[in-house]
């Protein structure tokens, strides 16, 4: 795990340990490396309730309720999705918060 993604994780964990608030990942092109990275800082379970990796559109629908008109007519890169894969994942989760990524991955480039 890279210098930025320890620093971004422990202030995280700061926040959510202060406020007494839970987060869970909903992430598709990251493969669950969000995830990881909340869970490197000690004491990750007091906050962190768990991740869905929903690397197919199937998962995106089934386990976070993601409209399928939407990943039929813009894709699954696009902020609709993201912002409904967070709202699914707090349900699903039953967290306070939650952090989405989508995007495209592989080796022809990814998105930004």
């Amino acid at each position: 795990m890279d210098f930025e993604s320890k620093i971004i994780s422990r202030e995280i964990s700061e926040i959510l340990w202060e406020t007494e608030k839970t987060v869970g990942t909903a992430e598709s092109c990251t493969g669950g490396r969000i995830a990881e990275a909340i869970i490197s800082v000690p004491g990750a379970s007091k906050y962190f309730k768990g991740g869905i990796i929903s690397y197919v559109n199937e998962i995106k629908e089934r386990l976070l309720d993601v409209d399928p008109q939407v990943l039929l007519e813009k894709t699954a890169v696009c902020e609709e999705v993201a912002v409904a894969m967070v709202k699914g994942a707090c349900r699903t989760l039953q967290t306070d918060y939650a952090i989405s990524a989508t995007g495209v991955a592989g080796p022809s480039g990814g998105t930004k």
